[in-house]
């Protein structure tokens, strides 16, 4: 179980932390989830809605449409502390390992000297 969650994560930080890579994905499940939901048999067997299926905020005397710079991509801090806390869990993971790995093969070399 600890295996599959540790690839899962070293997967997905993987993807999120190169961004070409991210891209390629977002539009891979993209146009899976449209043929999924959209195209299948399941979903809405390639048939029009009723209503739109994207959100589009109306603006009323309450908000103001914002003149920025468009739509930027933001590095969420804390993905990079859990991707950092992670970096360090595998490396001290990796430690650990050769440690006893050492000390189980001292253990074999000493056994096989006692026969």
């Amino acid at each position: 179980m600890a295996g599959q969650c540790l690839a899962i994560l070293s997967i997905s930080y993987t993807y999120r932390s190169v961004e070409s890579w991210d891209k390629k994905k977002i539009a891979a499940l993209k146009k899976a989830l449209w043929a999924l939901v959209v195209e299948s048999k399941w979903g809405l067997n390639g048939r029009k809605t009723n209503f739109d299926m994207k959100y589009v905020p109306e603006y009323s005397t309450l908000t103001e449409l914002h003149a920025g710079k468009g739509p930027q991509v933001q590095r969420s801090r804390i993905e990079m502390r859990n991707l950092r806390a992670f970096a360090a869990g595998m490396a001290i993971l990796l430690v650990v390992s050769y440690g006893m790995y050492r000390i189980v093969t001292g253990l074999v070399k000493a056994l096989r000297w006692l026969w």
